[in-house]
C-alpha cells in the first residue's frame, strides 16, 4: 500500500524542485528534455506552383513543384527567417552567453607572424579590440642585407605604417571580404578587391602606398565593367603593369585575363544611355576561355620570374606562363602544360628548372618531376613503370582550350588542333627531364616550396602529413634524385599541417603551420640547412588549458570494408563514454579537399558542455590522398553517405554517444554528405544542420533551371543518368531537428536550393520533426564576414545543437542547483510520478478493472499479491489480453507467411478477374503482374512511387543489384516505408494498401530498366521467397538473474505471436552482430557486453538455420523499448517450462485459447548447444 503514497510524494518533491527550475518548452513529440525551442510557432506553408522541367541527356522531364522559390521578391525567405527566429528565440540567452564566451577567448589584440616582404620590410596584420576586420601593416627591416634567420624578429621600435584597414573600407556595407593584397615588385603599389555582398564578385583597386593616391577605383564609371567582374587574382607583371582575372556575368566563372597600364590613358569606349560615347579606362584582353567546363587562376612564382595561368575544370588542367619581363604587346601567355583528359600539375620554378607533380587517371597521386622551364615542358613530362620518361602520346592538343582568344590574343584552334600559337612557337618538349619521386597509392604528394638552394615536399601518408626538404645543387643545377632529405613531422594522433607564406627566394627557412583539435594553430620556421625548428607563434586562447582534452583517431569499417578515419576530441573530466555524452559529427568529402582536424576555440563551448566533437574523414575528401577523392565522386558518391553512416554507427557502438545524442553538421558538399545520410538513415541522428548544401544543385543542373557553377555542371553530367544526389532531399522521417543555412548572395548554391530543400523534406517527412530554413539576407556561401558576425553564426549554430540534443547540459550549465550533469528533466519526472500515483490508486480503488490487470501483469504489485491476484484473473476471460505469465503464442514462420500472402494474393486476384469478366473485360499484363487491386483504396500516384523509387532503388550500390534477391530486400524496404509512414500522412489515408508482391509489381512496373523483366516477375518473386525461407536467422534468449524466465516479443499486428527477438541474417555480418542489432532494434537493449560468442543454441526450422544467443543476468526491471517502428507491440517474460517444446504442443495451446501465430518456437533446453561443454545458461535451463 506504500506506492500511491510514494508517488504522490515524489511528485509534491519535484514540484517544489520545479519552482527553482526555468520554464521548459518540448521540442517534439518523445522529447523529454529540458529544450527551449519553442514549437508551438505555426510553420510557414510554401506553396506548391507546378513548372515542367526538360532534362538533359536521357533524363525525363520532371515536374518542379517549388521552382517558383527563386522569385526575387524573397517574401518566402523572410518568412522562413522569421519563423526560424521565433522558434529559436527563447535561446537568444544562451546564444548570447555562447558569444560572450567566444570572444572572451579571443585576446583583446591579436597580430600574424611578420613576414619578410621584399628586402626592407615586415609585412603583417593586426585584429584591434573591438573590430571587426584586419589592419595590414609593415615596418622597416633593421638590416635588409642581413641573411634572414629563424630567430629573426621585427623591431616594434621601427615606425609602423598602415597599410590597408579594414574596417575603414567595411564602413557602411553590412558585408565585407577582401582579395589579396598584392603588392608590386618595387613594393610601393598594393592591388586588391572588394565584395560588399558576399557573392565572390570583386572590385579592383590600386592604391599608391607612399602617397596614399587611389590609382584604380574600379567602383568608378571611369573604369569599364571589367574592372568590377573580377575574380579575386591580382598579379604586378612589373611596376607599371597590372593582370587581373573576370567572371563570366551568369554562372561567375573566371573566364577572362587582363593586361591593364597603371598610367595609360582613358580611352573612348561603350555608350551611354542617350548613346553617346564615354571615355573610360579600358584594360586589354590577353586571353579568354570558352569552354564552360574550366576556370582560370593566375598567379605570380616565389622567384618572381614567372607569372602562370591554369585553367582547370574537375578533372584536367593546362598551364601558360609569361615572363616578369615581358611587356607591352610582348605581353603574352606561352604554352606549359597542354589539356589532356584527368591530367593535374602543381608546379614551382627555380634557377630556371620547373619542379611539377603530375598527376595522371593511372598515377592520380602524381609523380614528381623536375624539367627544364620552356614552352611545352611539361609534355609528356610523366615516368613509365620503368622510371623513364614516356613517349609522345594522343593529347588534347597543345592549345590551353577549345575555344577563346588565344596567347597572342587571336582566335585559338579547336581541341584537336595544335599551332605555333598556342605552344609559343615551340612545339617541342623540354630537354632535361628527370623523376624525382615515383608514384605512390599511400602517399600523395600535397605541396611544394622551391628556394633558391632547398626543396621542400609535404606529403600525405595514409593520412598523416609530414614535410621533407631536400637540398638543391650549389652550381644552380637541377635536382636529378631526392636524397639527404629532413623530415619534419608532428606527434598528434591526428593534424593539420601546412606550408605557410615563404619569405625571400633566396632564404633558406621553410615556414610551416601546424594545428590539432588540442593544440591551437602555431607558426613555426625551420632552418632547412640545420633542421631547427623556432616556434613564432601560437594561437592565444583565453583561459584555455591543453592538459583538460583529449584527441583520439579512430578506424570506422564502411559497407564496402573502406576504413574511416575519426578524428574526435573531448574534455576529458565531462564526459563519461558510455553512451549518454552528446556528440556533433562533422563531414565533408567533396572536391577532394582535406577537412583536417584543427584546433577551434569557438568550439570550446560545446566541449566545455560536455561534447564529444568529432570529425569523419569520409571518400570524395583528399584525407587519404586523391584514390580516397576519386572513391567517393560521380557513380561512388555513395560511398561517402555510406562512409558517414558508418562513422556514426561505430560511434555509437563505441559508446562515445547514442541514437539520441548524436548530431550531424555540414557545410556545402559537407551539407550533401548530411543530407543525403540522413535521408538513408533517418534515425540514426538526433539532429542535423547543412550549411549551404549542395544537394538540389543536381536538379538546376540535369533540368536547365538556373546557372550552378560550370565545373559542377561538367561533374554532374559526366553520369546525370545516376541519380544517386537527388535522394538527398527527400524524406526525413525520424530525425527531430534538422536545420538549413544558405545565403542570399552565395554564388555556389543559389539561396532557392535549400529553400526547396525544407519545403520537399516538410512535405514529405513522416514524424512531427522540426524543420528550420536561415537565410542570410546579406551575405554569400561563407557566411557572415567580421568577427563577431562569424562567431554569432556559431554560437546559433551551437545553441541550436545544445537545445536538441543535449538542452540538460545547457540547464546544467545556467543553472547550478541542477547539477554537474542534468541526467533527467522535470518535465519528464513530474509526468512519471503522476503516472505512478493515478494508476496505483486506481488499482487500489478498482482492482477488478482493466488498468489493475494489466498493472498486475506488468509487474507492479509484490511478488505474493502477484501470485494471489493471477489466480483470480483466471476466471475473467480476457481473452489472453495483457501480459498474462501462462500466455505463449509464436510468430508464424517465413516460409508459413509467405504462403498466406500467396494464397491472399491469388484469391484476390481471381476475385479482380470475375469483376472484370462481368465489364466485359480482362486482366492486362500489368493486373497480371500486381494481382488484384480492390476498389477499395487508389494505388500511389507516379510522383509518388518515383520518389520512393529514388529513395529506395535508384540509390543502390551496386553490391546490391547483384541479384534480384538483393534487390527484392531493398524494394521490401522501399514497401515498409510505403506502408508504415506514407500511408499514415493525412492526405495519403485513402491510399490503398498493398502486399508486398502488389507493391514490387508497381516498382518493375515504374523502374525503366526493371520494365524487361515483368514477365518474369512471378518467377522473380516465388525464388525470392524461396532465397528468403534459406536465410540464417540469429537472435537471443534473454533470461533474468534466477534463469526461470526468458523474454518474449510480440509483433504489432493484433494477430501477431510471441517468440524470442530475433531476425535475418545481412550480408558481411557475423552471427553475434546480427543477434545484438535484431535485440537493439526489438527491443532497445544493447547485449553487446552480455554476450557470449561461444553460448548458443542451433535448430533447424524448416529450411531457416537458426542460432539463439543465451544471454545471462537481465533483471526484469528492464525497461525496453523497440528502435523500430510498427514491428513490436508487447514485451513478456514468461517461465521456460511453460514454453511449448514442438509444433504440435503449441497448437494444443493455441486450442486451448491462448493466442499463436502457429508455428514452432524452439525450447532452449530442448535443442543443442553449440561451441561449448554445458554452459551456465544450459545447464540452468
Amino acid at each position: 500500500m506504500w506506492a500511491p503514497w510514494a508517488g504522490l510524494c515524489l511528485l509534491a518533491l519535484l514540484l517544489q524542485t520545479g519552482a527553482r527550475c526555468p520554464a521548459r518548452r518540448s521540442t517534439m513529440q518523445g522529447e523529454t528534455g529540458c529544450s527551449l525551442l519553442d514549437t508551438s510557432v505555426p510553420v510557414p506553408k510554401t506553396a506548391k506552383h507546378f513548372t515542367k522541367l526538360k532534362a538533359q541527356g536521357s533524363i525525363p522531364p520532371r515536374i518542379d513543384k517549388y521552382l517558383w522559390l527563386r522569385d526575387d521578391a524573397r517574401n518566402d525567405s523572410a518568412e522562413e527567417n522569421a519563423y526560424a527566429e521565433a522558434v529559436l528565440a527563447p535561446t537568444l540567452p544562451l546564444q548570447q552567453l555562447l558569444l560572450e564566451e567566444m570572444l572572451a577567448r579571443i585576446p583583446q589584440e591579436e597580430s600574424s607572424v611578420p613576414q619578410r616582404q621584399g628586402r626592407h620590410w615586415w609585412l603583417y596584420s593586426v585584429h584591434r579590440a573591438g573590430m571587426q576586420y584586419r589592419r595590414y601593416c609593415r615596418r622597416r627591416i633593421d638590416d635588409p642585407q642581413a641573411l634572414p634567420s629563424e630567430f629573426d624578429t621585427m623591431n616594434l621600435s621601427q615606425p609602423e605604417v598602415v597599410l590597408l584597414d579594414q574596417d575603414e573600407l567595411a564602413a557602411g556595407h553590412s558585408f565585407f571580404d577582401m582579395a589579396g593584397p598584392s603588392f608590386s615588385p618595387d613594393e610601393h603599389l598594393v592591388a586588391y578587391g572588394v565584395d560588399t555582398a558576399g557573392s565572390e564578385v570583386y572590385t579592383l583597386f590600386v592604391r599608391n602606398l607612399t602617397s596614399g593616391h587611389v590609382l584604380v577605383a574600379g567602383s568608378n564609371d571611369a573604369y569599364t565593367p571589367e574592372f568590377r567582374m573580377c575574380a579575386g587574382d591580382f598579379v604586378f607583371l612589373d611596376n607599371r603593369q597590372i593582370l587581373f582575372t573576370t567572371l563570366t556575368e551568369d554562372t561567375h566563372r573566371p573566364d577572362k585575363v587582363w593586361l591593364f597600364h597603371l598610367w595609360s590613358t582613358p580611352t573612348k569606349a561603350g555608350r551611354t544611355d542617350s548613346h553617346r560615347r564615354v571615355v573610360r579606362y579600358v584594360p586589354r584582353l590577353l586571353y579568354q576561355e570558352k569552354d564552360e567546363a574550366f576556370h582560370l587562376g593566375l598567379w605570380r612564382s616565389r622567384s618572381d620570374s614567372i607569372v602562370y595561368l591554369r585553367g582547370s575544370s574537375d578533372t584536367t588542367h593546362y598551364l601558360y606562363y609569361m615572363s616578369t619581363n615581358s611587356s607591352g604587346d610582348d605581353a603574352n601567355f606561352t604554352i606549359l602544360a597542354p589539356k589532356v583528359h584527368e591530367h593535374e600539375y602543381m608546379v614551382r620554378d627555380g634557377n630556371g628548372f620547373l619542379y611539377a607533380v603530375i598527376g595522371t587517371p593511372e598515377e592520380r597521386n602524381g609523380q614528381l618531376v623536375v624539367v627544364e622551364l620552356g614552352p611545352n615542358a611539361l609534355l609528356n613530362a610523366t615516368a613509365d613503370s620503368r622510371g623513364r620518361r614516356r613517349p609522345s602520346n594522343n593529347s588534347e592538343g597543345s592549345s590551353s582550350s577549345s575555344s577563346g582568344k588565344s596567347a597572342g590574343g587571336s582566335d585559338g584552334s579547336s581541341s584537336g588542333e595544335s599551332s605555333s600559337e598556342h605552344t609559343g612557337g615551340n612545339a617541342a618538349s623540354s630537354s632535361y627531364w628527370a623523376l624525382l619521386q615515383p608514384h605512390s597509392r599511400t602517399v600523395e604528394i600535397v605541396d611544394l616550396a622551391v628556394s633558391s638552394r632547398w626543396l621542400a615536399v609535404l606529403e600525405r601518408k595514409n593520412g598523416t602529413l609530414a614535410a621533407t626538404a631536400y637540398p638543391l645543387p650549389a652550381d644552380g643545377k637541377p635536382l636529378a634524385v631526392l636524397r639527404d632529405g629532413k623530415q619534419f613531422a608532428f606527434q598528434a594522433p591526428s593534424y593539420a599541417l601546412e606550408f605557410g607564406d615563404q619569405g625571400p627566394f633566396s632564404s633558406h627557412l621553410l615556414r610551416v603551420r601546424y594545428s590539432s583539435l588540442t593544440h591551437p594553430s602555431s607558426v613555426y620556421d625551420i632552418n632547412m640547412e640545420t633542421g631547427n625548428r623556432v616556434l613564432k607563434q601560437q594561437q592565444e586562447v583565453v583561459g584555455y588549458d591543453s592538459s583538460q582534452y583529449h584527441s583520439r583517431l579512430l578506424w570506422a569499417s564502411s559497407t564496402d570494408g573502406a576504413q574511416v578515419p575519426i578524428s574526435l576530441v573531448y574534455r576529458g573530466e565531462l564526459v563519461r563514454l558510455d553512451g549518454s555524452d552528446p556528440l556533433l559529427l562533422e563531414a565533408y568529402g567533396g572536391y577532394g579537399a582535406s577537412f583536417d582536424p584543427e584546433f577551434s576555440g569557438s568550439q570550446l563551448s560545446l566541449l566545455d558542455r560536455g561534447f564529444v566533437c568529432a570529425i569523419a574523414h569520409v571518400r570524395g575528401g583528399g584525407e587519404l590522398g586523391r584514390y580516397w577523392y576519386q572513391d567517393g565522386k560521380l557513380m561512388a558518391k555513395n560511398n561517402s553517405f555510406n562512409d558517414l553512416a558508418a562513422a556514426a554507427d561505430f560511434l555509437i557502438k563505441a559508446k562515445y554517444t547514442s541514437a539520441d545524442k548524436i548530431s550531424a553538421w555540414g557545410r556545402s558538399a559537407g551539407g550533401l554528405t548530411v543530407a543525403a545520410t540522413i535521408n538513408r538513415r533517418a534515425n540514426l541522428f538526433k539532429a542535423s544542420a547543412e550549411i549551404g548544401a549542395g544537394a538540389p544543385a543536381l536538379h538546376s543542373v540535369m533540368f536547365y533551371v538556373y546557372p550552378v557553377d560550370d565545373t559542377m555542371s561538367s561533374l554532374i553530367l559526366a553520369k546525370c543518368d545516376c541519380l544517386c544526389m537527388q535522394a538527398a532531399i527527400l524524406d526525413v522521417p525520424f530525425v527531430d531537428v534538422v536545420t538549413t543555412m544558405s545565403g542570399l548572395n552565395d554564388p555556389r548554391v543559389g539561396f532557392w536550393e535549400p529553400a526547396k530543400m525544407a519545403a520537399k523534406v516538410r512535405e514529405l517527412k513522416t514524424s512531427n520533426s522540426l524543420v528550420l530554413l536561415e537565410t542570410n539576407m546579406a551575405a554569400g556561401h561563407f557566411a557572415n564576414s567580421g568577427l563577431e558576425g562569424r562567431l554569432k553564426e556559431r554560437a546559433f549554430k551551437f545553441a541550436f545543437l545544445l537545445q536538441t540534443v543535449a538542452p540538460c547540459a545547457t540547464m546544467a550549465n545556467q543553472h547550478t542547483e541542477l547539477g554537474a550533469r542534468c541526467r533527467g528533466c522535470f518535465a519528464a519526472l513530474v509526468a512519471a510520478a503522476t503516472t505512478i500515483a493515478l494508476v496505483t490508486l486506481v488499482v487500489v480503488l478498482r482492482p477488478s478493472s482493466r488498468i489493475a490487470r494489466k498493472w498486475r501483469r506488468l509487474g507492479g504489485w509484490s511478488q505474493a499479491g502477484r501470485q494471489q491476484i493471477s489466480d483470480n484473473d483466471e476466471d475473467e476471460g480476457d481473452g489472453g489480453e495483457g501480459f498474462d505469465t501462462r500466455l505463449y503464442a509464436v510468430h508464424m514462420s517465413d516460409s508459413q507467411a509467405a504462403e498466406a500472402a500467396d494464397a491472399e494474393a491469388e484469391q484476390q486476384r481471381q476475385a479482380r478477374q470475375r469483376q472484370l469478366e462481368q465489364q466485359g473485360l480482362s486482366l492486362t499484363s500489368y493486373d497480371a503482374l500486381l494481382g488484384c487491386f480492390t476498389m477499395s483504396g487508389r494505388l500511389p500516384s507516379a510522383e509518388l512511387l518515383e520518389e520512393i523509387c529514388v529513395r529506395f532503388i535508384l540509390t543502390l550500390p551496386a553490391t546490391e543489384l547483384e541479384s534480384f534477391e538483393r534487390l527484392l530486400f531493398s524494394i521490401e524496404q522501399a514497401w515498409w516505408h510505403y506502408e508504415d509512414h506514407v500511408r499514415e500522412k493525412p492526405e495519403n489515408t485513402k491510399l490503398k494498401s498493398l502486399t508486398l508482391k502488389e507493391f514490387t509489381g508497381l516498382i518493375f512496373e515504374k523502374v525503366p530498366g526493371l520494365q524487361p523483366f515483368k514477365a518474369s516477375l512471378e518467377e522473380i518473386y516465388d525464388d525470392f521467397n524461396k532465397y528468403k525461407r534459406t536465410v540464417p536467422v540469429r537472435g537471443a534468449i534473454l533470461l533474468d538473474p534466477d534463469m526461470t524466465k526468458c523474454l518474449l516479443v510480440r509483433g504489432y499486428k493484433k494477430d501477431a505471436g510471441w517468440g524470442f527477438p530475433r531476425g535475418k541474417l545481412s550480408k558481411d555480418e557475423t552471427d553475434a552482430q546480427c543477434a545484438a542489432r535484431e535485440v537493439l532494434e526489438e527491443t532497445g537493449l544493447d547485449i553487446t557486453g552480455l554476450l557470449q560468442e561461444q553460448d548458443y543454441i542451433d535448430a533447424q526450422l524448416g529450411d531457416q538455420d537458426t542460432r539463439l544467443f543465451i544471454v545471462e543476468d537481465v533483471p526484469e526491471t528492464t525497461h525496453f523499448a523497440p528502435h523500430v517502428r510498427y514491428e513490436i507491440g508487447a514485451f513478456g517474460w514468461y517461465h521456460i517450462d511453460h514454453l511449448p517444446a514442438s509444433y504440435d504442443e503449441s497448437k494444443q495451446v493455441s486450442r486451448s485459447g491462448w493466442q499463436t501465430a502457429g508455428a514452432q518456437l524452439p525450447r532452449p533446453h530442448a535443442l543443442p548447444t553449440g561451441g561449448h561443454a554445458g554452459c551456465v545458461a544450459c545447464r540452468h535451463l
